[in-house]
């Protein structure tokens, strides 16, 4: 029997590089397409004139429910929309004869699909927490988000769907709602070892300039270090949010330009490999997370993590002075300081990088991904 996946989601695709905006949302889409015949993601690009269907890779197809440029143009394209239903109509009948649809969310994207179609979704995946990430990034409609997710999780625990969540911390959170399954999110297929470090001093960031990363503790911290050690390094990898030049120019008037250095946003899997191996540090400030992937990835290169202390999903990832560390919030001095324990104690550091690989292996995408189709009643597809 074929099974065939129908994605719908808020993550905007690029036509003209045929992927989708968000780089982690391609490699996991790769992992799904290999349990289905075909992976089918219906969502919203900024393509003027005509709505886009096209096939992305092997068995991937992308179909797009808007025509319009710019994404709040396109979300109200949308709206006004009536090709969600069809789309998922014919998409059962017909093109694909899909076995199960499921909604990413959240957004207001999202939420419009749940109050569209909420009755034709078979499962529902929550990508983060919407208010704590909206808190976070001070987001000026703050008050309008928190109504929306509250309408959002009333609709959720009417449908009574199955949810996946990122992360232990969302796990609990939306199991009021219905049954939740906690996917440990990732996009690591392998461990790879280490070669031999010398002096541990580099230090790595992945991800975005958004409010709620709080980058801006990192590079205060990094003036710490460079005073107590001017071989610290610091690689930036990422790009977007509304800090990118705050955060650039705060390197300048610290005079750090010789010791960090920004990346930009690499979607070349090579190259941010070449990163992580070149590391030895991972830094994340982060103030919301659903299960920031960047652990366990980072983990799996031999890249011992510092995170948040309860922060989202950190605390059920790493164990303090065990397989990472967990700092203080807002405080470029705490942050320092774990980095200074573990670049000073090579004992600690060993312990830590042994257990982050033993984390890395257990809980790859694969591993993740066989728990999630087991909660779904999917895994039987993989297995004919």
């Amino acid at each position: 029997m074929k099974s065939n996946f129908l994605c719908l989601c808020s993550v905007e695709y690029l036509v003209e590089e045929g992927r989708f905006i968000n780089p982690g949302f391609n490699k996991i889409l790769k992992s799904y397409s290999l349990q289905f015949d075909t992976l089918h993601v219906v969502g919203y690009c900024s393509q003027e004139q005509n709505y886009i269907e096209t096939n992305i890779a092997r068995n991937i197809y992308f179909t797009s429910l808007n025509t319009v440029q710019g994404r709040f143009l396109s979300f109200c394209g949308m709206l006004t929309s009536r090709r969600l239903k069809k789309i998922i109509v014919k998409d059962k009948m017909q093109s694909h004869q899909t076995t199960h649809v499921q909604l990413r969310i959240p957004s207001t994207t999202s939420l419009f699909m749940l109050l569209r179609v909420g009755k034709k979704i078979d499962s529902v995946y929550v990508a983060g927490d919407w208010i704590e990430a909206a808190y976070y990034n001070k987001v000026a409609l703050y008050p309008l988000v928190f109504v929306l997710e509250h309408v959002q999780r009333i609709v959720l625990s009417r449908l009574n769907l199955p949810i996946v969540v990122a992360g232990e911390a969302l796990r609990k959170v939306y199991s009021k709602y219905g049954k939740a399954h906690s996917f440990r999110s990732t996009t690591h297929v392998d461990v790879f070892s280490k070669k031999k470090f010398s002096k541990i001093n580099k230090l790595i960031y992945v991800g975005t300039f958004e409010k709620r990363k709080r980058v801006v503790d990192l590079i205060y911290a990094m003036d710490l270090l460079v005073r107590e050690d001017n071989g610290f390094t610091l690689n930036i990898v990422g790009g977007g949010g509304s800090e990118e030049k705050l955060i650039k120019k705060l390197v300048i008037d610290l005079g750090l330009e010789n010791n960090i250095k920004f990346s930009g946003l690499i979607d070349d899997v090579d190259v941010i490999a070449t990163y992580y191996m070149q590391a030895d540090i991972l830094v994340l400030p982060s103030l919301s997370e659903g299960s920031p992937r960047v652990l366990p990835e980072a983990m799996s290169y031999g890249v011992v993590p510092i995170a948040i202390n309860g922060v989202s999903s950190n605390d059920y990832i790493i164990e303090h002075m065990k397989s990472g560390m967990l700092a203080v919030s807002h405080s470029p001095g705490d942050i320092a300081k774990n980095v200074l324990l573990l670049a000073q104690d090579s004992v600690l550091y060993k312990k830590c990088l042994k257990n982050i690989y033993l984390y890395a292996q257990l809980h790859t995408i694969d591993n993740e991904l066989d728990h999630v189709w087991e909660f779904l009643g999917l895994r039987e597809n993989k297995d004919e």
